[in-house]
C-alpha cells in the first residue's frame, strides 16, 4: 500500500500544476469535482470523483486537453507486464462512468513502471505513458451493454451464494457463508480444476464427505480423501527410502527477499528481487548437535555479493542442503546470474539441494493439513511446540515490508538494531522448523 501511495505522488510530481480534488464523502468529492472542473484554468486534477446512479469513478489524473479531458490512470504495474488487460479494464470503467457523468473523455492513457529505470535517474524516467484509447474504444460497448446488468445486480437483496473459486480464499467462505459448519470442504482438495468445481457447485456439493461416487480425482486428491475417510494420516513406504538419500553433514537454508516497484539500490530495474538474508542450521551427523549460522544485509546497500561469498564458505564443499519448495534454488540461480565469478561455485550448491516439501507431497498426508502443504500449515499439525504466533515478526510478508522500510531509510536508529534482531530470529525459526519436520517424520518412519 505504501509502495502504490508513493508511485501516485511521484506520478503527480510531474503535473506541478495539478490540483487535488477536496476528499470527503463521494457525495461531498463528487460535488466539489464539478465544481471545480469548469474553472478553464485548471489543466490538471488529481483524484476527481464522478457519480452516476450506483457507479462511482475516481481517475487517479484528469489532464484537459483542448475541449476536453485526457484519463490518466497510474499503477505500480512494469510497462510491458502480461496484465495489461487488465489494466485496461479499469481504465475502460473509469472512462465509461465519466462520459455518463458529461465529461468530454478524448483520450485515455496507462501511466506504467518503466523496466529501464534506476535509482536516483529523473521522476519523468520511472514512468511510462501507454496511450489506450483505440484499446478502451473497443471494450466501451461490451462494458457500456452490462451497465443495466450490473447496476441492479448490486441494489437491493443478497444474492444466492454460489461456489466458485473465488471462494477457497475469501475469509467469509467458512465463518457465514457456504463453508459454515462443513469440516472438510472441497477446497481440501489442491488443484481441484474449475470446470470440476462448477460441477460440484450446480450440484450443491460443498462437502468432501458428499462427493459422488466416481467423482474424478488425481492421485493426490484421491489420497486426501481417503485420509479424510478414515480419519487417519496417510504415510508412504517410500518415506524412509526418500530421506535415505540425505548426504551427511546436513544443512538445512532458508532466504528471505525483498521486492520493490523503486529500487532500493543502485543498478538495480524496478521489481528486482534482492536476497537480504539467510538463516543456516547445519548437522554433521543424525545425532550430532545442531549448530546455526546466519547472514542478514544492512539495508542500507546492497550486500548481495557479500552474503553470496558467505553462503557459499557457510554450505561447505559438501552435504546436503535441505530447503522447502524451489525458491532457494531460484535465489542461488539469482544470485550466480548477478556474480559472475561466483557463479560455478554456487550453481555448485544447487545440485545439493534436498527439497523437503516434495517428500511430504509424495510421502505423508495429514487431515491437519487442509489441503495445503505450506510450511505454516505443516509446522503446528507435525510439530506444535514450534510456533509463529509469538514472534514480531511471523511472516514472510511483514519481513520484506519492515526490511524495504528500513532500506527506505525510513527507521531510527533504535528501530534498525530492533528490526535486525526480529528478522534473524524469524529466519533462523524457518530453518529450525525443517529441522523438526525431518525429525519427526524420521520418527515415524522408525515406528
Amino acid at each position: 500500500m505504501q509502495q502504490g501511495q508513493e508511485i501516485g505522488r511521484l506520478a503527480r510530481s510531474l503535473f506541478p500544476d495539478g490540483r487535488f480534488i477536496p476528499s470527503g464523502t463521494n457525495a461531498a468529492a463528487a460535488n466539489a469535482t464539478q465544481a471545480v472542473i469548469v474553472d478553464p484554468k485548471l489543466t490538471v486534477a488529481f483524484e476527481a470523483t464522478f457519480i452516476v446512479g450506483s457507479f462511482v469513478a475516481k481517475p487517479d489524473i484528469l489532464l484537459r486537453d483542448g475541449d476536453g479531458w485526457r484519463v490518466i490512470e497510474v499503477k505500480s504495474s512494469l510497462a510491458d507486464t502480461d496484465q495489461l488487460s487488465e489494466l485496461i479494464d479499469d481504465l475502460t470503467y473509469t472512462v465509461m462512468v465519466l462520459r455518463r457523468a458529461g465529461l468530454k473523455v478524448i483520450a485515455a492513457e496507462l501511466m506504467l513502471i518503466c523496466r529501464d529505470y534506476r535509482k536516483g535517474q529523473a521522476t519523468s524516467l520511472l514512468f511510462q505513458r501507454l496511450d489506450q484509447t483505440d484499446a478502451v474504444s473497443q471494450r466501451l460497448p461490451e462494458f457500456d451493454a452490462l451497465w443495466d446488468s450490473i447496476d441492479t445486480s448490486t441494489i437491493g437483496m443478497q444474492p444466492k451464494p454460489k461456489l466458485v473459486s473465488a471462494c477457497r480464499s475469501c475469509p467469509h467462505f467458512e465463518s457465514d457463508c457456504l463453508g459454515k459448519g462443513v469440516e472438510h470442504s472441497v477446497f481440501c482438495l489442491p488443484r481441484l480444476h474449475k470446470n470440476r468445481l462448477a460441477a460440484l457447485a450446480v450440484d450443491g456439493i460443498v462437502s468432501v464427505a458428499d462427493l459422488p461416487e466416481g467423482f474424478p480425482l488425481t492421485p493426490i486428491q484421491q489420497r486426501i480423501v481417503d485420509c479424510i475417510g478414515c480419519g487417519k494420516p496417510w504415510v508412504s513406504p517410500a518415506l524412509g527410502t526418500a530421506f535415505q538419500q540425505l548426504e551427511w553433514p546436513v544443512r538445512y537454508l532458508d532466504f528471505e527477499s525483498v521486492m520493490t516497484a523503486l529500487p532500493l539500490y543502485d543498478d538495480m530495474p524496478p521489481f528486482f528481487q534482492v536476497t537480504t538474508q539467510y538463516s543456516l542450521h547445519r548437522r554433521q551427523r543424525p545425532d550430532a548437535e545442531l549448530e546455526h549460522v546466519e547472514y542478514l544485509a544492512d539495508p542500507m546497500r546492497d550486500c548481495q555479493e557479500e552474503l553470496a561469498e558467505r553462503l557459499i564458505e557457510d554450505c561447505g564443499l559438501s552435504g546436503s542442503i535441505v530447503v522447502y519448495s524451489g525458491f532457494e534454488k531460484t535465489r542461488i540461480k539469482g544470485l550466480a546470474a548477478r556474480f559472475p565469478r561466483l557463479s560455478a561455485k554456487l550453481l555448485k550448491l544447487t545440485e545439493r539441494l534436498f527439497d523437503l516439501l516434495r517428500v511430504i507431497q509424495d510421502g505423508y498426508y495429514n487431515v491437519g493439513f487442509g489441503g495445503s502443504y505450506s510450511i505454516k500449515v505443516v509446522l503446528p499439525v507435525l510439530v506444535p511446540e514450534l510456533r509463529y504466533d509469538s514472534l514480531a515478526i511471523a511472516d514472510g510478508d511483514a519481513a520484506v515490508a519492515r526490511f524495504a522500510r528500513a532500506a527506505m531509510g525510513k527507521c531510527s536508529a533504535k528501530e534498525l538494531e530492533e528490526l535486525r534482531t526480529d528478522l534473524l530470529v524469524y529466519c533462523q525459526q524457518d530453518t529450525l522448523a525443517m529441522v523438526r519436520l525431518h525429525e519427526a517424520l524420521m520418527a515415524m518412519c522408525q515406528s
